[in-house]
């Protein structure tokens, strides 16, 4: 999605890493526990809500701006059934000052955003006077999503973009991780992008394989996290984007549907667990969609909630 009306990105074929199709998903864009967790992430101590986490964009199907209260409807939806942490991808909308108020009385997560890279700094300076001082509520920052994956930026840049952003974020009293989001195959391609993250934060959607059955859809995800780790020296893997579309066009073996979605998102759950954020909320019909995204961009809305969360 692109910032202040995330478009569609076509799919970015990495052919010299023979694995198929990246992920396209620029944006504008039971396993639960009683008590919250942490695991360690280089210095940072990364904060677990012990939930599924769920991604999430405030703008109603013509693309404007949903309203502070029907955001808190849609937070306290999310947290009704079993997440407990969101992901948001940028600043506009209000959307950082609604998301933070309504995930507050739940004791939610949030995972902020940057998404424009071309107004990064005005942008990381608004998101700072949303947040208020108060970064009790936030999970970790992201700076740009998929990026490189999608031409919009050198690897360089990029580095240079989250450890200047990561600066501003300490000054402003943010001690949590600071990331950059890309496509699983991209990160591979360049271990920079983890190298400059304080853990790995990649997105994956097997849908775009071409090759994977929706039952073997978790088992693509291990064998991603592996190659991730193994490119990133070791270090802690968050998937930021899953999912699987229920309606367009089929990628070679990979055939979007209400069953396929159900099939694969068990699938997934069972090897993730809550350590993920699902793609995604409800169908982002604001969306242009085009034969480039097998015309599944708008469908990736989670039609069976239990899949993720029980």
């Amino acid at each position: 999605m692109i910032y202040s009306k995330l478009t569609s990105l076509a799919l970015a074929f990495l052919l010299g890493l023979q694995l198929a199709i990246a992920q396209p998903h620029g944006r504008r864009h039971n396993r639960r526990e009683d008590q919250p967790r942490t695991v360690n992430v280089g210095n940072h101590l990364v904060p677990r809500a012990g939930k599924a986490g769920i991604v999430y964009t405030p703008y109603n199907d013509d693309g404007t701006c949903k309203s502070t209260g029907v955001v808190a409807s849609d937070i306290a939806s999310m947290n009704s059934l079993g997440f407990g942490m969101v992901r948001i991808y940028g600043v506009d909308c209000n959307q950082v000052s609604n998301v933070l108020a309504a995930v507050k009385p739940f004791g939610m997560k949030v995972f902020l955003g940057i998404f424009d890279m071309g107004q990064c700094e005005s942008q990381l300076a608004q998101l700072i006077q949303f947040v208020a001082g108060d970064w009790s509520s936030v999970y970790a920052v992201s700076i740009g999503n998929e990026q490189v994956n999608s031409g919009a930026m050198s690897v360089a840049a990029m580095v240079s973009k989250v450890n200047t952003s990561r600066a501003g974020l300490r000054a402003a009293g943010f001690s949590g991780p600071v990331v950059t989001v890309d496509t699983w195959v991209a990160i591979i391609a360049n271990p920079a992008l983890c190298e400059c993250s304080d853990f790995v934060a990649a997105n994956c959607h097997p849908f775009f394989d071409g090759n994977v059955l929706p039952a073997a859809a978790g088992q693509f995800m291990s064998n991603s996290i592996a190659k991730l780790q193994s490119a990133c020296g070791g270090k802690q893997v968050m998937i930021t984007e899953t999912g699987w579309p229920h309606q367009g066009n089929p990628i070679g073996q990979c055939v979007p549907g209400l069953q396929q979605q159900h099939d694969a998102l068990a699938s997934i759950h069972s090897v993730l667990g809550p350590n993920a954020f699902y793609f995604t909320r409800t169908d982002d019909l604001w969306k242009k969609d085009n034969p480039a995204t097998a015309n599944a961009e708008k469908y990736w809305g989670i039609k069976d909630f239990s899949t993720v969360t029980s």
